[in-house]
């Protein structure tokens, strides 16, 4: 389910519960860093429901690259500047739900709106266990060692976006 600045009162309580059990706080994003995503030209947010559980299970979030200027690799990314590549910020789920699909369900939905929007390109850091999980990920880049000091490595991805029709 799609969510924009009028619709994320609905969804902040619950996103912003994801994110806490999901990141370390050093990489966790606030409720300022989510209103400030959405304002972003090119930012999609979709969040994920289950029939048989009440509230948000999961999400996904991202905007145009050159709205990440201040993240490690991003400027060094040869389509930094040419508007056709959107950076996924942030991609959670609900630890009691996790293995089920949904984080790869919500990837799929960003990767389909993003050839809508026109986009080409989808790129993010991706923590480097959970890499090779993804399937839709190929590296593009520098593994970053200790990401803002989660003592963890991410690698930069980039993901396939699927042609119109597939």
């Amino acid at each position: 389910m799609p969510v924009n600045l009028s619709t994320w009162p609905l969804y902040r309580d619950s996103v912003l519960d994801i994110e806490r059990s999901s990141f370390a706080p050093s990489i966790a994003d606030d409720m300022e860093d989510f209103e400030r995503l959405l304002r972003v030209r090119e930012a999609i947010m979709i969040v994920a429901r289950l029939i048989t559980r009440k509230g948000v299970v999961g999400y996904v979030a991202g905007a145009a690259l050159e709205a990440f200027s201040d993240i490690p690799g991003v400027k060094s990314d040869s389509s930094f500047g040419r508007g056709n590549t959107l950076y996924v910020e942030s991609l959670a789920v609900l630890p009691s739900v996790r293995g089920q699909g949904i984080g790869g369900t919500l990837l799929r939905g960003l990767l389909s709106h993003t050839r809508t929007r026109g986009l080409t390109r989808v790129v993010a850091h991706v923590e480097t266990a959970s890499a090779c999980h993804l399937g839709l990920a190929v590296a593009k880049g520098t593994v970053f060692d200790d990401w803002y000091g989660t003592g963890q490595s991410f690698q930069y991805v980039e993901f396939t976006v699927p042609l119109e029709g597939s």
